[in-house]
């Protein structure tokens, strides 16, 4: 297993990378993930938005994005692997984890935020 932050210009993710020769020839990031967000998703019915959290582990490999793409790679702190515990093993976030996530990783990042109709 080997657990890494990914960050793309638009996304981040936890990825636990799964050696695969195609995709690497491919320059493709494969493994195991998590999209890290908080999105305020703001509809006609609902004006004031709800907040959304990242909620789904890709439990079978994925392509996830192009190494190209990447503009950061570390390994995982306590509170993004807490993350990637609590959702590879179904559990739900907690609100620590939502404030987390809404502290470091709204989406669209602030630059391209927009009401979703």
């Amino acid at each position: 297993m080997a657990l890494e932050l990914i960050e793309t210009d638009q996304m981040s993710f936890i990825v636990d990378t799964v050696s695969d020769e195609l995709r690497e020839s491919m320059g493709m990031v494969f493994g195991r993930s998590i999209w890290l967000r908080a999105q305020k998703v703001v509809t006609p019915a609902n004006e004031n938005g709800t907040m959304v959290y990242s909620d789904y582990f890709n439990n079978q490999p994925v392509q996830v994005c192009e190494e190209a793409d990447v503009v950061n790679r570390r390994e995982l702190n306590d509170d993004e692997l807490e993350i990637y515990q609590r959702l590879s093993t179904g559990r739900k976030l907690v609100k620590a984890n939502r404030e987390y996530l809404a502290n470091n990783f709204p989406y669209p990042k602030q630059s391209e935020q927009q009401e979703l109709f």
